[in-house]
């Protein structure tokens, strides 16, 4: 639960006290309560949480002799005060039944220098519209017990705005990992299926940089031996590829990858690649099924079996060096529609029909990315990846 500070501080006052040739004899100073700068505002995002809470503590900088009770309340009526202080000129006021206070009055017992906190409640935060930025002043109705509050600093604002559908990727760079598919039921044989990634390459100079797959099985990379590194391909079992100058991959910009398998005769299926939602090359691989469902390895020793990685392939000089989001395999294969869909290159549904894994990578922390598909196989990250912060798409102001 994140907490907003309320307290006297007077470091500004003790700094005017030691200025050259100052009667400090001469100065009085009010202990009062007032928001320290840094916790003025409280910025929340409208996405997939309903709910918010927030704790609000009120303090003083030194202890009086006696309790000082301290009420809050939200206050609409100072969106205006808001909106001037911080130049914000399209922020409305959070509808009714948006915020609650439910115990709005605390104390600071008598000798203390901080009260229990009073719990500031957002409900119904998803029925907010995305496109619009909202704003909660939250003040301090009344003090009692103490001389009062420094005016200028006695209310906080909580914001709310629509969320980017992705808000964090993860940099994949000279890393890699994978998941535990053991013997999953849904990634073996394989007759029809669909891989996703959304990509955003660092650089692209390698001779191969992988983005998910098994090596001599199915493999989404980039470059190869006389393909140039930046050129998308796809490669299967049986010597079967499929790339073309129209698969370039630029560095620097967001690209979405999709990838469709579809078995239709013996020992023939149909591979199609869309770069942004757009087909640009297919091609027959004259395969029947793909396994995905390899028991993890290191693949070293004498009876391996090449497996299921992201980011990497074969050896550590085919790492991807970018960042990465969005990855989802599919047990169809989807249809250019699907592929091409509002929003789909961010963010489906987990509950999709046919989705059997699907890594959004948007955890912020940690060795782990979190299966949001209903299977649970999670993926371990080698070593702990820099995530960073995005807005994708971006939402205009």
């Amino acid at each position: 639960m994140k907490t907003i500070s309320v307290i006297a501080s007077l470091t500004a006052l003790l700094a005017l006290a030691s200025c050259e040739h100052e009667d400090t004899d001469r100065q009085h100073y009010d202990n009062k309560l007032f928001i320290s700068a840094a916790s003025l505002t409280d910025e929340m995002l409208i996405d997939e949480a309903d709910s918010y809470s927030r704790d609000i503590v009120a303090a003083v900088a030194k202890p009086e002799s006696r309790d000082i009770t301290v009420t809050f309340r939200p206050a609409p009526e100072l969106v205006d005060n808001y909106k001037q202080a911080y130049y914000d000129t399209v922020s409305i006021a959070l509808p009714d039944g948006v915020c609650r206070i439910d115990e709005p009055t605390t104390t600071i017992l008598a000798g203390n220098v901080q009260s229990s906190p009073v719990s500031v409640t957002f409900e119904n935060v998803l029925s907010l519209d995305r496109n619009q930025r909202y704003v909660m002043p939250v003040t301090i109705e009344s003090v009692e017990g103490i001389g009062g509050v420094l005016r200028s600093a006695k209310t906080c604002y909580f914001l709310f705005r629509g969320a980017s559908l992705i808000n964090i990727v993860v940099d994949l760079s000279e890393n890699r990992a994978w998941p535990e598919f053991g013997n999953f039921d849904e990634v073996q044989d394989m007759y029809a299926f669909t891989m996703e990634a959304l990509v955003n390459p660092t650089t692209l100079n390698k001779t191969i940089s992988t983005v998910m797959g098994i090596e001599d099985t199915f493999l989404i990379r980039m470059g190869d031996s006389g393909v140039d590194p930046s050129q998308l391909q796809v490669v299967g079992a049986a010597s079967s590829k499929l790339t073309d100058e129209s698969l370039k991959i630029p560095t620097g910009e967001w690209t979405h990858i999709a990838v469709t398998f579809e078995c239709i005769a013996q020992n023939q299926s149909e591979v199609k690649i869309y770069l942004n939602g757009e087909l640009r090359k297919e091609g027959i691989f004259y395969l029947n099924s793909i396994n995905f469902a390899i028991p993890h390895s290191n693949e070293s020793g004498s009876s391996f079996k090449r497996c299921f990685w992201v980011g990497y392939s074969f050896t550590s000089d085919r790492y991807f060096d970018g960042k990465l989001s969005e990855l989802r395999i599919w047990n169809r294969a989807l249809t250019a529609d699907e592929i091409a869909a509002e929003n789909h290159f961010y963010r489906v549904d987990p509950s999709s029909e046919g989705l059997v894994a699907y890594w959004k990578l948007d955890d912020g922390a940690g060795t782990v990315g979190k299966d949001y598909s209903p299977y649970g196989h999670d993926l371990t990250i080698e070593s702990e990846p820099d995530w960073v912060q995005v807005e994708l798409p971006q939402i205009a102001e």
